[in-house]
Parts: structure tokens; sequence; C-alpha cells
């Protein structure tokens, strides 16, 4: 959170956070259901650890769409908008020549093409979380552009207590 308010401070218009996306909050009654049937399952296979390390011994810190929009809100700011992304990796892929034939592409193909269809039918959430804080309200073109891309744009309430600038 000290990096997040230090990149805030010193942006001039807005940040584009990109982090893991915090797989223990779920935002949905389908992904509440999905996720804990998901935890019971590892929890059986003896696979389930809710804290993660890289090898280099760093700790996996990941973040949600509720904590970005609370970072925002405390800032006062008008808008948040958030994109959704997964990805895998499998050992030797670094290695395999490009082709839609490998059979590491395949495998990674077909597990995007599952993943982000639970994704976007509501079971799951994304591996990945895209997060754009804005410094200002933006314009309804630029909402619209980045809809059109994708992106959830989120118009935040104004504080009641403090007179907008």
């Amino acid at each position: 959170m000290i990096a997040l308010y230090e990149m805030i401070r010193v942006a001039q218009k807005g940040i584009i956070f990109i982090e893991p996306n915090d797989k223990y909050i779920e935002n949905t009654t389908l992904q509440a259901i999905f996720l804990n049937l998901k935890k019971i399952y590892k929890i059986l296979t003896n696979k389930f650890k809710k804290h993660q390390y890289e090898e280099s011994g760093k700790y996996i810190f990941s973040t949600s769409r509720r904590e970005i929009e609370k970072v925002a809100l405390g800032l006062n700011y008008k808008t948040v908008a958030f994109k959704g992304l997964n990805d895998f990796y499998f050992q030797g892929v670094e290695n395999e020549k490009i082709s839609k034939h490998g059979p590491l592409y395949r495998k990674i193909n077909i597990l995007l093409i599952t993943s982000n269809t639970h994704c976007k039918i509501g079971f799951d959430n994304y591996k990945i979380l895209i997060s754009i804080i804005f410094k200002e309200k933006v314009s309804s073109l630029l909402a619209k552009e980045l809809s059109s891309h994708g992106y959830d744009v989120v118009e935040l309430p104004s504080n009641p207590y403090i007179e907008d600038l």
C-alpha cells in the first residue's frame, strides 16, 4: 500500500496497476460457491496455500477491485477502471518455437479459453487484475474507449462531508 500511495502521489493523471488478483475475495455468489469448492478440493489434496512466496523468497502480494476502490475513495478520486486477465506458465514454454501446433501452446490455449469462460460467466475471478486509478474525472470519450477494450469503468461516489474542488 505504501508503494501504491507513492505512485499515486507522484503521478500527474493517474496510475495503471497490474497485480495478481486476490483469489480469496469473490464478487458474486457463483464465485463464492466455486471458490469454496476449489478450496475444499485443495484442502483434501493437501494443496491449499492461502499465502504464497516466489522462489526468491518474496511474498506474493495480491489486490482486489474492492481494495483499489477503497484507496481511490479515501483520496476522493472519482473514477477507477478494471480489467481481468488470465495467464498460465509451464516449464519449457520459453524454449518452444512459436507455433499454434506446439504442445505447450495448445495446452496453455485450452486452459486460457476454459479459464476466461469461467470468469465471463461468473464462476471464477481472473488471475491478474489491471486497475487504473484516475486522479481526475475521466471524459465520457475515454470511458467509452476503455469500455470498448473490455475495461469496467466505475464512477465512485463523492464524499458527502467534503466539498468537491
